[in-house]
């Protein structure tokens, strides 16, 4: 085989998530290129590029970073800092970086990758995607980091372009929206984060089983439950969950933490119909206190019974421990006159 044909058939692999394999026949074409053609030509440089993305897809992080930075060295230097190959190459490494949990530099990697692409096209008529796609990015990486007010600004602009691109009910624009409204959320702008996050989720509404329209239910329902609207919070997070269950699995990640999040509007639910129950315009003393008391005990384990139904399905899995669904349900095990104090 020739190395052009060497290089499509690794290629095919990768397409076919068949990583190994495409690991072994890039590697062959990398040492061919470098013999024949040497280490600063285009096909090698592209080689280089090649195996970088492979040994990521594989979660070999440091070889994927050694290898891009192969890459972009030689495309620096043949091509220019600012060519549009050479900034295809950093907005890699800088993915690679952020896999490997260096965000530091993923941040420097994709603020180079936005600074030449935004002078590319600085001309363009409409918005280019590829400079709104790195603005998320780069958004993202800076949210996860804290530093909301910074990627709050870039969520922002990337939101106007995607709308001028996809239009209204762009899918781009939806899941930018969901990060915007989680961002206020996070920033106790609770009013606009729910608001904004009400949107999003109207624009996802023809995708209600994605797995970013699920995420979007699970951030308005914890939302609604910070903001204290108990009963429209259970509703989102009732919906979430059982969709999460059906399309994932009840073991998967997503479903678990909204399992948390329902126990614990669930357990707040509760212990505010407790407090009404025990509040003196509703309060007797002696056997109609008891009666109060059991009867608020009664409606908190015939709410929770669905959900503990569930965790102990997981448990008995090994997705959780014993101890953990005791946690979750330690409101459960009865509430006597002596929880107002705890309560208080």
């Amino acid at each position: 085989l020739t190395l052009i044909a060497i290089s499509n058939l690794a290629n095919v692999f990768r397409k076919t998530n068949e990583n190994d394999k495409a690991l072994d026949l890039f590697e062959s074409a990398m040492k061919g290129n470098e013999k024949t053609k040497g280490v600063d030509h285009a096909d090698t440089l592209s080689a280089y590029s090649d195996l970088a993305c492979v040994y990521e897809s594989l979660g070999f992080h440091d070889k994927a970073i050694l290898y891009y930075h192969k890459a972009l060295r030689g495309q620096e230097a043949s091509l220019g800092r600012d060519h549009l190959v050479t900034l295809t190459t950093a907005n890699e490494l800088g993915a690679a970086y952020y896999s490997k949990g260096a965000l530091e530099m993923c941040v420097k990697l994709y603020q180079r990758v936005l600074a030449g692409r935004k002078k590319h096209h600085k001309d363009d008529l409409v918005p280019n995607e590829s400079v709104l796609d790195t603005m998320n990015n780069l958004a993202l990486v800076l949210k996860k980091m804290g530093r909301l007010e910074e990627a709050l600004a870039l969520f922002d602009d990337a939101a106007k372009g995607y709308e001028t691109v996809q239009g209204e009910y762009g899918v781009d624009l939806a899941m930018t929206m969901s990060n915007i409204g989680d961002i206020l959320v996070d920033l106790d702008d609770l009013d606009r984060g729910t608001e904004t996050l009400r949107h999003a989720l109207d624009l996802q509404r023809s995708r209600q089983d994605d797995a970013f329209t699920l995420l979007t239910t699970h951030r308005l329902a914890k939302a609604l439950f910070e903001r204290g609207a108990i009963e429209e919070a259970l509703t989102y997070a009732k919906l979430c969950m059982s969709s999460r269950e059906r399309v994932f699995g009840i073991g998967h990640e997503d479903t678990k933490a909204s399992m948390e999040l329902l126990s614990a509007i669930l357990v707040s639910q509760s212990v505010e119909g407790l407090m009404g129950a025990m509040h003196p315009e509703n309060n007797f003393q002696g056997e109609d206190e008891d009666r109060n008391l059991q009867r608020a005990n009664k409606d908190l384990k015939r709410e929770n019974k669905n959900l503990k139904e569930s965790l102990e399905k997981l448990r008995k899995e090994d997705k959780l421990t014993k101890a953990a669904i005791k946690d979750v349900f330690f409101w459960g095990v009865g509430l006597s006159k002596g929880s107002r104090k705890v309560l208080a």
